[in-house]
């Protein structure tokens, strides 16, 4: 396990004092200050996130007047609000920008997080104590010019009349135009905290017709030196026509068979029944030629052949809908349906959440092997090779891709996460995150977790987020830093590659699973299915990341997100905890659990190895059930209420996963059926009716010398097998096989003394004579 953040502990120290300091400006009412801030969690060398107590009153207006204060800033420093959004829940969300001098920090950014009018927490990333001239020694035309000769295309995209054109026709906007515009910074490479990292520089978005790209390339604004690069491509007319009208359309994809959506139809001008399939014709004409457009008025989108840069459409006069081309049909129907669940689950309108026009391009002759989001508003869609792939127009891939957009407009508009390192990653996670969740949404249980198995000719797919490691388009990994991890210096590779882990994560975080990752650590994790684990991670991406964010960042947003959703301590806190832990990022959840103001209306349980306390205000509503579950203790205080009709029960027992919830417990409390209950403070549940579940399992000494006892509980008549393996999953003994034997207790001695020293594994697996089959494998750990 490593611990990127042991370095920079001093420095969390010193901030955290600088921050208690200076909190006191902002809530004069108080003499302590420290009394405002619940919480201060260090995530990196840049990144931070603060939990404010209740009784701080934070308020936006507060921050606005005063945040300089607060943050320790001078007067050349601003922080400018970017954006404001409510989410479905109606608590508020503020992005907020910083600047020095009027020049744009790169990277800056802080999020507030309001509920009921107050500021509840607050993370990102600022910087003070800067001192540098913000006054350029190149012009934005010389510095551009130092851009182009770092780039080296053959050609750009302004250069071709066709591609302005048409960007100034999708844009609607006669100004609208390729030409890299150069915006003044401030950037640190790489990214920290350090003020005397900073350099001012000019930022260009290049756009190359050959080759074929999209690249971010930042300048030194004194030197014309290339500081840093990193790509943003994440892999007609009808002026003659009458308005256009939305009509439902079904016909034939190319995976996903005979489907609904929505096409634009038209009646055009021809005067000798000729016209072209745009439906456009300088002649005086007649409308009596009906055609139909893949365009789809409603949720702005319209999809084009690449290579022509027309509009699908039907090919001749139509009376019905249809359009011979089932790879445009396939983009076009799987954007609108990533779009409809943007806005049916998340309320979103579109990608950029303004619901501005998106372009889809097919039969894409640059990169026809492949599919990719291109900044600011279009996707494209090759057909494939022929031998290893078909066309990349599979529902999952196009809501990968479109979900770049989704990013863009989150993370940092319109270009989203620094595509290099881990940033890099998450991106791509979440891409196929919100990919696998689209094709569940739509397909139900007929979804799966593997990213493009319509799209490779052998079935294997892409990526498989619920095996990393067997990924088709090679091996990811499923640890942080673990086996596969890509340590080499391609943007692209280390991000395809190492999104694994965040796939990985949601996976558990919505199917559950246990076992044990590269780090020898045992993780289980309980799902919470995919519509509630979708739910964490759009809030996570849209209202806690910045564009710097890496792995142990978006663990950290994640739980914050999750304590908005569900409230601090929540069964989805601890599950969205431990599935990071499962994939090598952070510890497991081992907090003691306090539970106050929340009123259950839906029934819960709350399991946690540590203890929990029930009090102020926590309320069991008639008709729900609530179980608590505790390895140590669990307190029933003033002011928790199980009322008349609801049904509640307290247990002392070993924390396991679900899978393996009925095991033997140490002493169970079981209280069922409450009247108003009001316990009396400190009520210790420690000893009551004893309970002993189906079957439990326990190692001991673990670790040993020379022999350990293996104990288990069988709850009916079964065949044993236990063996025992080394490290590389290689059998060493046989200790039980296939033996049977009767239901309750049992122990089995190994004697260890001819074992080296080192780490085991020992499995157990017992089938009962019904057909149930019990499994569990154990770290043993054999010292001297």
């Amino acid at each position: 396990m490593k611990y990127p953040l042991m370095k920079s502990v001093f420095a969390r120290i010193v901030f955290l004092f600088y921050f208690l300091l200076k909190i006191n400006n902002l809530f004069s009412q108080e003499t302590n200050p420290a009394s405002f801030v619940d919480r201060l969690i260090p995530i990196n060398t840049h990144e931070f996130i603060i939990k404010l107590k209740k009784e701080s009153n934070l308020t936006i207006d507060n921050f606005s007047y005063n945040y300089r204060s607060l943050m320790g800033l001078s007067q050349k420093d601003n922080m400018k609000l970017l954006r404001e959004e409510t989410d479905k829940s109606g608590g508020k969300h503020y992005r907020f920008q910083q600047y020095y001098d009027q020049v744009k920090i790169d990277g800056c950014e802080i999020i507030l997080h309001e509920k009921n009018e107050f500021i509840q927490s607050l993370n990102g990333s600022w910087i003070k104590n800067l001192n540098v001239n913000t006054t350029p020694t190149l012009t934005e035309d010389v510095a551009r010019q130092f851009a182009l000769d770092a780039v080296k295309a053959q050609q750009y995209r302004w250069q071709v009349p066709q591609e302005e054109q048409l960007l100034k026709k999708i844009k609607n906007d006669s100004n609208a135009t390729y030409f890299p515009e150069g915006k003044l910074l401030l950037v640190a490479f790489p990214f920290n905290i350090n003020p005397d990292n900073f350099k001012l520089a000019y930022k260009f978005n290049i756009y190359s017709q050959i080759p074929f790209d999209g690249i971010t390339i930042y300048i030194d604004a004194t030197s014309g030196k290339e500081i840093s690069r990193n790509t943003f491509i994440n892999y007609g007319c009808t002026s003659y026509c009458k308005p256009l009208t939305n009509n439902n359309c079904a016909t034939n994809t190319r995976y996903n068979g005979h489907r609904s959506f929505d096409i634009q139809q038209q009646d055009c001008y021809v005067d000798d029944g000729t016209v072209d399939k745009d439906g456009n014709s300088n002649n005086n004409c007649i409308y009596d030629h009906t055609i139909f457009n893949l365009t789809d008025g409603i949720r702005n989108i319209e999809t084009r052949d690449e290579p022509s840069k027309n509009i699908i459409s039907s090919q001749a006069e139509n009376e019905d809908c249809n359009i011979d081309d089932d790879i445009a049909i396939s983009a076009h129907w799987g954007a609108e349906m990533a779009n409809d669940y943007y806005e049916s689950v998340h309320n979103r309108n579109g990608y950029d959440n303004i619901g501005s026009k998106l372009t889809i391009y097919v039969h894409n002759s640059f990169l026809p092997d492949n599919a990719y989001w291109y900044t600011p508003s279009s996707l494209y869609f090759g057909d494939g090779d022929g031998v290893n792939n078909n066309p990349w127009v599979s529902l999952d891939m196009v809501g990968h891709e479109l979900t770049h957009g989704v990013i863009g407009y989150s993370v940092d508009a319109p270009n989203g996460f620094e595509y290099s390192g881990e940033s890099g990653a998450l991106g791509e996670s979440f891409a196929d995150i919100f990919g696998a969740v689209i094709e569940f949404y739509i397909n139900g249980s007929n979804g799966n977790w593997i990213i493009g198995e319509d799209i490779t000719i052998n079935g294997i797919g892409i990526r498989n987020m619920s095996v990393p490691n067997g990924s088709g388009d090679g091996a990811q990994p499923d640890t942080y830093e673990g086996d596969n991890w890509y340590t080499g210096t391609n943007a692209s590779e280390f991000s395809h590659t190492n999104s694994g882990v965040g796939n990985f994560w949601f996976y558990l975080l919505s199917e559950g699973g246990e076992g044990t990752n590269d780090n020898i650590d045992n993780y289980c994790v309980e799902g919470l299915g995919i519509d509630k684990a979708a739910g964490i991670a759009y809030t996570t991406l849209t209202n806690y990341l910045t564009k710097n964010s890496g792995y142990y960042s978006a663990r950290s947003a994640s739980i914050l997100a999750t304590q908005w959703l569900y409230g601090a301590n929540s069964n989805e806190e601890v599950q969205v905890t431990n599935a990071w832990y499962a994939v090598g990022v952070g510890q497991e959840f081992n907090n003691p659990i306090l539970l106050q103001n929340r009123t259950l209306t839906q029934d819960e349980y709350v399991k946690n190895k540590n203890d929990i306390t029930a009090s102020n205000n926590f309320n069991i509503l008639s008709g729900v059930s609530c179980t608590f579950q505790s390895e140590t203790k669990i307190y029933l205080e003033s002011g928790f209420h199980a009322h008349n009709g609801s049904n509640f029960h307290a247990f002392i027992a070993p924390v396991v996963c679900q899978s393996h919830k009925n095991r033997k417990s140490k002493s169970v409390a079981v209280v069922n059926n409450f009247t108003d209950n009001n316990p009396s403070s400190n009520n210790l549940i420690s000893n009551a009716k004893i309970k002993i579940p189906d079957y439990i399992s326990d190692i001991y000494p673990n670790p040993f010398t020379d022999h350990t006892h293996y104990d288990y509980s069988l709850p009916s008549k079964s065949t044993v097998t236990l063996t025992l393996h080394n490290l590389f999953g290689q059998e060493q003994i046989n200790l039980i096989n296939n033996k049977l034997q009767n239901a309750g207790e049992h122990t089995f001695t190994l004697e260890a003394t001819h074992l080296p020293d080192g780490i085991y594994f020992c499995s157990f697996e017992a089938r009962s004579e019904n057909g149930e089959t019990i499994r569990e494998v154990k770290k043993l750990v054999k010292m001297k």
